[in-house]
């Protein structure tokens, strides 16, 4: 570890990994869903006491509200998407190692390359 290249070795181990694009995305999204999912929730609970029922049922009711507005299938469908574009990435001749590869290159215009 004394050496030049222990040193970069420390550095890479050392290295954060950043979010992808598409992570931020989820991100964000994910976000919005659970203020809308509260917000709407809390005008159910509202109206549902309102309406002369048990604080018991109103909050029962505004769970299952809340659990069916959770897009539990949401990281499969990306995953999936993803899969399926590297599958076309390699009925092109390209290579990907990864998921977020796809994503990156999703992401891009134009690629420059030369022989190497």
């Amino acid at each position: 570890m004394n050496t030049e290249l222990g040193r970069i070795a420390s550095l890479s181990h050392e290295m954060q990994q950043e979010n992808t694009t598409l992570q931020n995305e989820m991100k964000n999204i994910s976000k919005k869903v659970i203020i809308g999912t509260i917000i709407i929730c809390t005008i159910l609970v509202v109206v549902v006491l309102f309406l002369h029922f048990s604080l018991q049922n109103a909050f029962a009711f505004a769970v299952g509200i809340a659990a069916a507005m959770i897009p539990e299938g949401l990281p499969a469908e990306v995953s999936i998407a993803l899969s399926l574009a590297s599958g076309r990435l390699a009925k092109n001749d390209a290579l990907v190692k990864q998921l977020s590869s796809v994503e990156t290159l999703g992401c891009v215009n134009v690629i420059c390359t030369d022989k190497t």
